[in-house]
């Protein structure tokens, strides 16, 4: 359904039950943010990252996608 105006979106949240999720893009976004997006512990632990990689990691991101 797509989504034009606040009556569209009224109507949309009224039923909810009538959305559908793609699973293989609900897939691919789920590995993306726990291999990728959120730092493993371990690297962390290990010395592997630091917050300014993390921060300039995340620029990029938001560069890229906008």
């Amino acid at each position: 359904m797509l989504i034009e105006d606040i009556k569209d979106l009224k109507k949309l949240l009224a039923s909810p039950q009538t959305l559908k999720i793609d699973a293989k893009a609900r897939n691919a976004y789920m590995t993306y943010i726990t291999e990728e997006y959120y730092p493993q512990s371990k690297d962390l632990v290990a010395g592997k990252l630091n917050i300014k990689e993390l921060l300039k990691r995340d620029e990029m991101h938001v560069s890229e996608n906008l």
